[in-house]
């Protein structure tokens, strides 16, 4: 690790973990967010006995955020969650389950640490900068204004823009998003380091050794993404050899729009998946 890269990392990491004895599933938010946006699988997962684990990422939430811009890159969100990770010292192989960002580390680890993951969860997977839609692709090539504007942005407009990675063809998802997720979202947005629109240009498909996820694979996505190419989900399932896929209703956060629809799925496969193992 060199001096910069030392400097970056030089901060704690914000984490949950829950009590009891279960298999750890681990839990990776997407960009901007936190470890909150996981808030009802924590409870679920518990009462299902497994050891639900997450931590905000790094300049997220309540964790170390670096004032420069060089820090954020993808190596150094590795580093970070891979230094996390390590002060666990967990016995097993864990799950992951990683949303937009979230789930390219997850592969990321997977790849790098195949003895230490059992399974994968991947929602909404942001694998690479070219998978980003027209709009937000012309807006992150220029992250000195993209951080200008992030940081000026007014309430109103954070909002909207909340708002509309929950539509689904032009209406808003109530079907589980409440008014505290809503509003959780948005206070994600505010304690995000502006700095982290320079990670997208670093967020490369090629970087991701497919062929070394070998491990159970539940690649799972809402259909109506507005921030994501949602063809760039088929492709990268048909890069894993036991990858299974599965399209719910909702835009880039099922998982906290359409959450009665995304558990079972998610369950089914954690149950499956670990008969499969264990037979």
């Amino acid at each position: 690790m060199n001096p910069e890269q030392t400097a970056c990392l030089a901060g704690e990491a914000y984490a949950r973990v829950s009590d009891g004895d279960g298999k750890p599933v681990i839990l990776i938010h997407g960009l901007p967010s936190s470890l909150d946006e996981w808030n009802d699988f924590f409870d679920d997962l518990s009462g299902a006995g497994y050891k639900p684990m997450a931590m905000d990422l790094l300049g997220h939430g309540r964790s170390h955020r670096p004032v420069s811009a060089r820090c954020y890159t993808v190596e150094n969100f590795n580093a970070f969650f891979c230094h996390w990770m390590d002060s666990q010292k967990l016995a097993g192989p864990v799950t992951l389950v990683g949303h937009s960002f979230g789930g390219h580390l997850a592969l990321r680890y997977a790849a790098e640490h195949p003895d230490r993951v059992e399974r994968l969860v991947l929602i909404n997977p942001f694998l690479s900068f070219d998978q980003m839609t027209l709009v937000n692709r012309l807006v992150f090539r220029f992250p000195l204004f993209a951080a200008a504007l992030y940081s000026r942005v007014p309430a109103f407009l954070i909002r909207c823009f909340v708002w509309l990675g929950s539509l689904e063809n032009g209406r808003f998802l109530h079907s589980s998003l409440t008014k505290a997720d809503f509003e959780s979202m948005l206070l994600d947005y505010h304690r995000c380091s502006p700095q982290v629109v320079y990670l997208p240009l670093s967020v490369w498909d090629e970087a991701i050794p497919y062929p070394q996820i070998q491990m159970p694979v539940l690649l799972l996505w809402g259909v109506k993404d507005m921030t994501l190419k949602v063809s760039w989900f088929e492709r990268a399932s048909r890069k894993m050899p036991n990858c299974q896929t599965a399209r719910v209703a909702g835009g880039h956060y099922p998982h906290r729009s359409n959450y009665g629809e995304v558990k079972p799925v998610i369950f089914d496969f954690l149950q499956r998946s670990a008969s499969s193992v264990e037979g």
